[in-house]
């Protein structure tokens, strides 16, 4: 054995634990890392074995065994496109949006949205078309996240063909099916203090597919265990506009009625009233100088024969 034989098996077990560190600062660093696993390195001793026609020079060495196969942690995101996988299975991904390139698998669930190569044709309520840009969901190597696309009734043909996923807004049903109601569960603190509020917020979607957050404001009143509430939405409010289409041919004693809310207002034709604009004038006065409807609405003149009613608020 020549004299650096000597040395051999100090040389192995210092970069045998080299290694062990290197992997260990590996995975403390990667800890956060989005689909990372990690690595678990093992010992085992070599005797006997030959080094440069040298025989009976032993040491340590390492095996790596990677943890693939491990759930990892499932953290919370501030992002609608993250995704994660509970127990086993992986994301299918493609490195082309038409799935003719290679196909990647990963536990990655950072997901982004991303312009498509193609556009597409939408079709608004009132029957506008207008042209929009495809959007589809990529991970951070810009590799497709592929799947079965849902039909129009919302279900899964499984199996079905695998196709990068689309999910702009125009990728669904043209016409988005607005929130009719909502249900808020909670409890209040019976013995919070006078005039101390608390907010919570409801998500709801708008007859465009536009999400609009309302906020319920309870504020807790003088009396025990009661409370008021009011509510404000992120979207800018818009009067509601009606029209009161009169008919008919004018005779006196004739009587005409506008019923808001429950409120009527009343007109009587007289004898100078022979069209229906002089009974149109006559009838938004009486309308706007009503103590009651006149606070809730103010009418106008209209087209022919007709009142508008604008909601105050």
């Amino acid at each position: 054995m020549a004299s650096y034989g000597f040395f051999t098996s100090s040389i192995m077990g210092m970069r045998s634990q080299s290694h062990a560190l290197d992997v260990i600062g590996t995975n403390i660093a990667n800890v956060n890392t989005g689909g990372y696993k990690r690595v678990d390195t093992h010992f085992s001793s070599l005797l006997s074995d030959n080094l440069f026609q040298e025989s009976d020079l032993g040491g340590p060495a390492t095996k790596d065994y990677f943890r693939i196969s491990g759930q990892g942690n499932v953290v919370s995101s501030d992002l609608d496109t993250d995704l994660a996988i509970g127990g086993e299975g992986f994301f299918i991904l493609n490195t082309k949006q038409d799935g003719s390139g290679d196909t990647v698998y990963s536990r990655d669930g950072s997901f982004r949205l991303e312009k498509g190569t193609s556009q597409d044709t939408a079709t608004y309520p009132d029957g506008t078309s207008i042209t929009v840009d495809t959007g589809y969901l990529v991970d951070k190597n810009g590799y497709f996240l592929m799947g079965v696309e849902a039909g129009t009734d919302g279900t899964f043909t499984v199996p079905g063909s695998l196709q990068a996923l689309r999910v702009d807004p125009y990728a669904f049903i043209n016409q988005a099916t607005a929130t009719t109601s909502a249900q808020l569960v909670m409890n209040l603190d019976a013995n919070e203090t006078t005039n101390n509020s608390h907010r919570y917020t409801i998500a709801v979607y708008d007859s465009k597919g536009a999400r609009q957050n309302v906020h319920l404001d309870f504020t807790a009143n003088a009396t025990d265990n009661q409370w008021s509430v009011n509510y404000t939405t992120s979207r800018d409010a818009v009067a509601q506009v009606d029209t009161v289409t009169m008919g008919g041919t004018p005779e006196v004693g004739d009587i005409y009625t506008v019923t808001v809310n429950g409120n009527g207002v009343n007109y009587t034709v007289v004898a100078a009233d022979d069209t229906l604009e002089k009974i149109r004038d006559k009838m938004i006065t009486a309308i706007n100088s009503d103590p009651t409807v006149g606070a809730t609405v103010t009418a106008a003149a209209g087209g022919s024969g007709q009142i508008t009613l604008t909601a105050d608020n």
